[in-house]
């Protein structure tokens, strides 16, 4: 069993997200399951898919950080904030903002 299920057996992790995103770094401290990209260094934090049950009102299902060799998120040194890269509702554009931005989507 993945660490995303363990503590998140609600929330749908589509398919393409382990594809792409392949390495869990889901932690129960967290409001949502994360997986990152060793590759790319890049995290995707993929919240519930109905609004209403997310952890943090208004926000996006998914949202994607500039990540470490581990998976650490980078943060701004002067403010101690993470580099929050997109925040979206939905995978298509996700994988926009990876084509457009990172050039990483490979279809």
């Amino acid at each position: 069993m993945n660490r995303h299920e363990i503590y998140f057996p609600e929330i749908t992790i589509p398919k393409q997200i382990r594809d792409f995103f392949p390495a869990d770094n889901t932690s129960k401290n967290d409001v949502c399951p994360s997986f990152y990209s060793t590759e790319h260094n890049v995290t995707i934090f993929v919240d519930h898919d109905n609004p209403a049950k997310r952890a943090i009102s208004g926000s996006c299902r998914f949202t994607l950080i500039e990540t470490d060799d581990d998976g650490n998120p980078i943060d701004l040194w002067v403010s101690w904030i993470v580099a929050e890269l997109v925040a979206v509702e939905t995978w298509g554009e996700v994988i926009t903002y990876l084509e457009n931005n990172h050039n990483l989507w490979r279809r």
